[in-house]
Formats: C-alpha cells, sequence, structure tokens
C-alpha cells in the first residue's frame, strides 16, 4: 500500500470537507443561529488537519485498487467523525458517539 499517496487524498478529503462547512457557517450567520462557534472550531480543526497532510505528502503518486479501496472504507469514517464534531461542540448532542452514529 502506498501510504503517502493514501494520506495526501485524505488531505484532500479533509479540505474539502472543511471548505464546505463555510455553507453553513453563512446560513448560520444570515439567519442568527447559535451554532456559529461550534461550526467554525469545526472547520478551523478540519483545515488544520487537512492542509498540513496534503502538503507534507503531495507529489505524483500512484494508486491501486487495494489503495482505493482503503481510501474509500476510512474515508467515510473520517468524515462522519468530522460531521459529528459541530453537534458536540454545540452541545446539542453531547455525546460523540451518539453524534457519530446519527
Amino acid at each position: 500500500m502506498n501510504y503517502t499517496a493514501i494520506t495526501n487524498v485524505l488531505g484532500k478529503l479533509l479540505i474539502i470537507t472543511g471548505t464546505s462547512l463555510l455553507a453553513p457557517i453563512v446560513c448560520s450567520l444570515i439567519y442568527g443561529e447559535d451554532d456559529l462557534n461550534a461550526l467554525i472550531a469545526t472547520a478551523v480543526l478540519t483545515l488544520a488537519c487537512g492542509i498540513p497532510l496534503w502538503r507534507s505528502f503531495r507529489g505524483h503518486h500512484d494508486l491501486n485498487i487495494r489503495d482505493g479501496f482503503f481510501i474509500a472504507f476510512f474515508g467515510w469514517i473520517l468524515i462522519s467523525a468530522v460531521s459529528a464534531l459541530p453537534f458536540v461542540f454545540h452541545g446539542s448532542i453531547p455525546s460523540f458517539t451518539d453524534a457519530f452514529l446519527r
């Protein structure tokens, strides 16, 4: 398995997820919701993890089918875990396990 290529792709996935949190942040600003801090904290944390992974392991890497399966499997788990963070930070779902499973 090509771990540098896998780490690079997972870093890109975190960057995409962090930037996609801009839409809920804008909605929270427009409608005056109280979850703005939780969304910003999640976006910053996600980008702070994704950008170093992407920058440290960038370059031309070849992926094989096994690497693709691992990225798909671990990517779903990673994005689910990141997506649970705003609920935990906001306090609407205090348990990370409950937020992850919903």
